[in-house]
């Protein structure tokens, strides 16, 4: 797995923070996250659904490794 910098270990705390973290917030940061698997869209199998973001297992292990 590719070392988190500083701006995509603030980016995944900030979206762990949220509940219904939107697709517009630090899209670059989330678009690399999203592709190491540490993110995914909760809302992706919705018909209609507004992207919404989340971390995965793999994430949150990542996340509290860091802590």
């Amino acid at each position: 797995m590719e070392k988190l910098n500083t701006r995509l270990h603030i980016a995944l705390l900030d979206i762990s923070q949220w509940k219904e973290y939107p697709p517009h917030w630090k899209t670059k940061s989330r678009e690399k996250l999203e592709a190491m698997g540490l993110v995914y869209d909760k809302n992706k199998n919705m018909i209609n659904g507004t992207p919404s973001y989340a971390l995965t297992d793999e994430g949150w292990k990542v996340l509290k490794s860091k802590m």
